[in-house]
């Protein structure tokens, strides 16, 4: 299966002089059988499920070049990741109300570590390099996506999430 892009959103109280740092991360990402549009016929619109893995972790960071241009650093990571299914059936009529759902959602507990660094751009702006190795624990998806007398079908699988992922962005 072909990497998909999602995002990371990350937190880190940075103290002066500390060589310890606490932050959150929270993340969002397509995987396989993204966005599934379908035409349901005898009702004029669009159901669209979107199967996507999310994630909520607690890091610990070890910076011991906090004041430098070029800052490496590891973290401990613990957390949960888990894997959901929304759906939303879009009706061409706008008298008739749209329908959003969450189906199904799963999810497990997850540990790592990552190493990435930090680049001083400007006084406030830095390019951060990570990669990330995480193990998690069972995890099903989403194998299979139908619509069968218009309703939202769907078959789950034991899925191995990646246990690596780099990220990069500013910070």
């Amino acid at each position: 299966e072909s990497p998909q892009l999602g995002f990371d959103l990350s937190y880190s109280k940075q103290t002066k002089g500390k060589l310890l740092s606490n932050g959150i991360s929270l993340g969002w990402q397509p995987i396989a059988t993204a966005d599934n549009e379908i035409e349901t016929p005898g009702q004029e619109g669009t159901l669209k499920a979107v199967n996507q893995m999310i994630h909520a972790h607690y890091t610990v960071t070890v910076s011991p070049f906090k004041q430098k241009r070029f800052q490496p650093y590891i973290e401990g990571i613990v957390g949960a990741k888990g894997v959901a299914l929304s759906s939303s059936y879009d009706y061409d009529d706008p008298d008739q109300t749209d329908v959003n759902d969450i189906p199904y959602f799963s999810t497990t507990l997850n540990y790592g570590y990552a190493g990435g660094f930090r680049l001083r751009a400007t006084e406030l702006i830095y390019l951060d390099v990570r990669y990330a190795r995480v193990q998690s624990g069972e995890l099903k998806r989403i194998e299979g996506i139908e619509v069968v007398n218009g309703e939202l079908t769907f078959t789950t699988d034991y899925w191995k999430a990646p246990v690596g992922y780099l990220r990069a962005g500013i910070s």
